[in-house]
């Protein structure tokens, strides 16, 4: 007994198919072999790829088939006879059940959040040649779990079986520290007066006269944030 020819399930030709052979085909392209992208939606470009089974997706190939299975044999000969028919002409898209655990899904994301954080970067100063160089600051992100695992849980036929695409909702995490120019003012008088470092040593007697590279006395500065 095989499934009703025209019908199709999530594009895939399922006409002729046993039902064994159809569970299987469609548990390996669905529940195995499946990967999405995980995408930061502010920016596109992040992406990664992702088994739906490490947020909670899966579809319910059991259901699915079952219902595919089904079709022009449900009610008496003349309607079955007729639902068969009307496959035939028309064709009949199936689309696949899709099942969402969001204890599974709260996980996977909890998980991801490490992955997708950025830390903030304050601006900062540098050493590029002897010349002074200040480094602007940058935003931080972290992942928005919660408005995350709400997306999932609105659309997961959508995700799964349409785009294929799971959207990562982030926050900006802002810099503690946007400007040192002040600071960088002061660093650049006292690196132009060329310290010199005078020591003496009372156990030899001698006594020492040490002008140390800006590149290292730059190394020993550290700006702190208010």
């Amino acid at each position: 007994r095989r499934c009703c020819r025209g019908s199709w399930l999530a594009g895939f030709q399922s006409e002729g198919f046993s039902q064994p052979k159809l569970l299987e085909i469609s548990k390996k392209t669905w529940n195995e072999d499946l990967q999405l992208q995980a995408v930061v939606i502010t920016t596109p470009s992040h992406s990664w790829e992702i088994a739906p089974s490490e947020l909670g997706l899966r579809v319910a190939v059991d259901e699915s088939i079952a219902y595919a299975y089904s079709l022009g044999r449900a009610g008496n000969l003349i309607e079955s006879v007729g639902s068969m028919l009307v496959i035939l002409k028309y064709g009949a898209e199936i689309d696949p059940v899709v099942e969402l655990d969001p204890f599974l899904a709260k996980q996977g994301l909890d998980r991801w959040a490490e992955r997708v954080y950025i830390a903030p970067r304050d601006a900062d100063l540098n050493l590029d040649e002897d010349r002074l160089v200040q480094m602007e600051s940058l935003p931080g992100r972290t992942l928005d779990v919660a408005a995350s695992l709400h997306m999932l849980a609105e659309e997961p036929e959508a995700i799964l079986l349409d785009h294929q695409l799971v959207p990562f909702v982030t926050l900006e995490i802002p810099a503690q520290r946007h400007d040192v120019s002040s600071q960088a003012e002061a660093v650049q008088k006292f690196l132009d007066s060329s310290p010199t470092l005078r020591a003496y040593d009372p156990v030899t007697d001698e006594r020492f006269v040490w002008v140390p590279e800006p590149a290292l006395i730059a190394s020993w500065i550290n700006i702190e944030s208010e």
